[in-house]
């Protein structure tokens, strides 16, 4: 009983190590740019058609809500599919850690999507570090040469909302 107990805790951990980050589209909404989904979205007119990457659907319009287009799609996420912002969504990458992050957490990643993460940093250059802090419902992201911190109620509003806010 003990070792089939240690396989299984040993499986999990190993698991968890290659959970891979979301990489779908963003959907971003206004001034800061704040990420408030992942998914796949088209441009029809002033309209974004979003699908989330937890299937919801929605007809959002354009601005304030702006569509970063990446190559991925949402396909083998898992529970990571309905968290909250993580790092990728910023165009950030954190060596050695889960994209599944809890109020209270920090992490030092480094700017993998330049295009992405000039939305928050217009100085932003690949391989930056920066600081990934949530805490007290807020995200920190911290760069050698400023701060931005954006409110994480946003993305939960977005999923709380109706199926096509205006």
């Amino acid at each position: 009983m003990g070792f089939r107990c240690a396989v299984l805790v040993s499986s999990v951990a190993i698991a968890a190590l290659f959970v891979k980050p979301v990489r779908a589209d963003v959907l971003l909404v206004g001034k800061t740019n704040t990420p408030v989904d992942h998914g796949n979205g088209d441009m029809v007119g002033d309209e974004i058609r979003w699908i989330g990457c937890d299937g919801q659907k929605k007809t959002i319009r354009h601005p304030p809500y702006i569509l970063y287009k990446r190559p991925e799609d949402c396909k083998g996420l898992g529970p990571v599919a309905t968290t909250g912002p993580a790092p990728d969504l910023f165009g950030l990458k954190c060596k050695g850690s889960s994209p599944l992050f809890r109020d209270n957490s920090t992490q030092i990643c480094a700017v993998a999507d330049k295009k992405l993460a000039q939305h928050f940093f217009s100085n932003a250059e690949k391989g930056e570090n920066v600081r990934f802090t949530v805490q007290s419902g807020k995200i920190t992201l911290h760069s050698a040469d400023n701060d931005l911190v954006l409110e994480e109620g946003k993305w939960e509003d977005f999923h709380k909302s109706p199926s096509s806010p205006q």
